[in-house]
């Protein structure tokens, strides 16, 4: 441990050793990996912070964990992870074996989301639009395009060639320090063109219904807040 700890440079929050090799720096002042570890903010953020951030952000992190901890769910939905939800307060989070303190989200806070496959976001959806969900071509519709490229004379020798890719849906979302953050990625393959895409189809009738459910937060939230206005 002391080869890669520099007890001399102790971290500016919790006076713990810092790493000598690719430390974080705040303010040019390395912080220790336990620090580092709890931070939890959109890419490139932190670059600006000075200490005084920090200090708040640990201290945010803090109070979350306390809502994990002592989270009253009334329902769990499993998708690729297990979104914990509690009606009563409007509050979810999603479950991960990589994280111990994941952020507690409010209905509101929900902005929208992303839908990537590959490269390629194939749906947005904000806050107050109408849904048009993604829908991946057909294995038919493919085998239709496949006999029109070979009536076309167009090269499809790569056909049968194995295909991976994954499939992301990003949550848009309102809160101090993020706004953007991963709930699933579904790794989607298949041998050829027409495999791999029936395997999309399968995995997007389980990230429908998770944005499905997004949406219905977000109109639960509404209709809070709409009740509040009116005095109920």
């Amino acid at each position: 441990m002391g080869l890669f700890t520099n007890k001399d440079k102790a971290c500016p929050i919790c006076g713990n050793g810092t790493p000598r090799l690719f430390a974080t720096k705040i303010e040019g002042t390395p912080i220790c990996s336990n620090c580092n570890d709890k931070i939890l903010a959109d890419n490139g953020i932190v670059n600006n912070w000075t200490l005084e951030i920090l200090k708040e952000h640990l201290a945010y992190r803090n109070e979350n964990k306390k809502l994990v901890e002592n989270f009253t769910p009334t329902r769990t939905v499993k998708h690729e992870r297990e979104m914990v939800i509690d009606d009563v307060n409007q509050l979810f989070y999603f479950k991960s074996w990589v994280e111990d303190n994941p952020p507690v989200f409010k209905f509101s806070d929900i902005m929208g989301f992303n839908i990537q496959l590959a490269y390629d976001t194939v749906e947005t959806w904000y806050k107050g639009m109408e849904r048009t969900p993604y829908q991946p071509m057909s294995n038919g519709l493919l085998a239709g395009i496949s006999v029109l490229a070979g009536l076309a004379g167009i090269d499809k020798s790569d056909k049968d060639e194995s295909v991976y890719e994954n499939l992301k849906v990003m949550l848009q979302i309102d809160t101090p320090y993020l706004h953007e953050y991963e709930l699933c990625s579904i790794s989607v393959s298949g041998q050829n063109q027409a495999a791999y895409m029936d395997d999309v189809a399968r995995q997007m009738s389980k990230v429908h219904s998770l944005c499905n459910l997004l949406i219905a937060l977000t109109k639960e939230a509404d209709k809070s807040r709409g009740n509040r206005k009116n005095g109920f």
